[in-house]
């Protein structure tokens, strides 16, 4: 499926939205670049790490519902429920747990939105 197959199957919204996807995620990239003592020690860029978190769930939110659900390995329910918790259960979240979503989770998504783009 190529970029434009992808519109034709789910509109061009839909391909905005993970374009806009992998650009959050670069900005989690050159966050997670800083390093763990980094973000752990600086509020400011924890503070940072969540604004990403809710900004990949915001562009989740604006993709067509199927693409969600004819591709569960893009784990995008996933950043949608991480996006609820950072955006509404701030008091529960940890920031080991944004790290490791920033670190480890979230370059195996975007390299595979990229495949899905690429076709």
């Amino acid at each position: 499926m190529t970029g434009s197959s992808v519109a034709e199957e789910y509109g061009d919204g839909t391909v905005g939205a993970l374009l806009g996807f992998r650009g959050f995620a670069a900005q989690a990239a050159r966050l997670v670049a800083r390093g763990r003592r980094a973000f752990d020690s600086d509020e400011m860029l924890r503070l940072a790490g969540d604004a990403v978190v809710v900004k990949l769930g915001a562009s989740v939110a604006r993709m067509d519902e199927r693409v969600v659900a004819d591709h569960p390995e893009l784990l995008l329910r996933l950043v949608k429920e991480m996006h609820n918790l950072v955006a509404h259960e701030y008091d529960a979240i940890r920031p080991a747990i944004v790290w490791n979503a920033l670190e480890r989770e979230l370059p195996v998504i975007d390299e595979l939105i990229a495949v899905l783009l690429d076709g």
